[in-house]
């Protein structure tokens, strides 16, 4: 399958260690900077070198397909949810994800990988990740229990560790909360598409960011 469309990655460079394809796909390279991965050649497993950059243990609640985004400085952030650092393995996934937290992975600028868990909760729900003009996150989610909808935020110049809860809704919401990633990277407002709980209707609620 061919596409003329633009292919869109992190900033790589050999000297940043970056994860990524710098030719639309054609070739990848690991986390150290070394090629794993050609197109229609090589192919990339889970048994490839330098794929895995962080280890999470099995029974943690870990949540797939939550968010990601780069700042301007081409720093990955991912946003994940899982068990809290300090409870105990879940083999009920259910169970699990009653506590289960938000966590915060970044790889900086030289490749290395860090994770800082917020004390938010996230249960079922997926959030979503973003970051404005000056690399501060933010991270939007319905609660899928309660059915509010939460904003957080972090600064970049903590190293992203001052986790503030900014707004707490009325139960209303149910999930998968999104965010205009064009409008608050370029334009400094937050704004956020939100099913609301048990109908068709959708919110769109639009922030200031100071």
């Amino acid at each position: 399958m061919t596409s003329s469309a633009s292919w869109f990655a992190p900033p790589w460079r050999p000297d940043q260690n970056r994860t990524a394809s710098d030719d639309r796909g054609r070739t990848w390279y690991n986390n150290a900077g070394t090629k794993i991965g050609t197109s229609g050649s090589s192919y990339i497993t889970s048994a490839s070198p330098g794929v895995k950059v962080w280890t999470i243990g099995q029974d943690r609640g870990l949540m797939n397909q939550e968010s990601q985004v780069v700042d301007s400085n081409g720093v990955v952030h991912v946003l994940a949810s899982q068990l809290p650092a300090s409870a105990a393995s879940q083999s009920n996934f259910t169970t699990a994800r009653t506590t289960a937290v938000l966590v915060h992975y970044y790889c900086d600028t030289s490749g290395v990988w860090h994770q800082i868990y917020s004390p938010f909760l996230e249960r079922s729900a997926r959030s979503d990740i973003g970051v404005d003009s000056s690399n501060n996150i933010y991270t939007v989610g319905g609660d899928s229990t309660t059915h509010k909808l939460h904003i957080a935020t972090a600064s970049a110049a903590s190293g992203w560790t001052d986790w503030t809860l900014k707004s707490t809704s009325s139960a209303i919401y149910f999930s998968d909360a999104l965010i205009d990633h064009p409008q608050l990277s370029a334009g400094n407002r937050l704004t956020i598409f939100i099913p609301e709980y048990g109908g068709s209707t959708i919110d769109i609620q639009d922030w200031a960011v100071s």
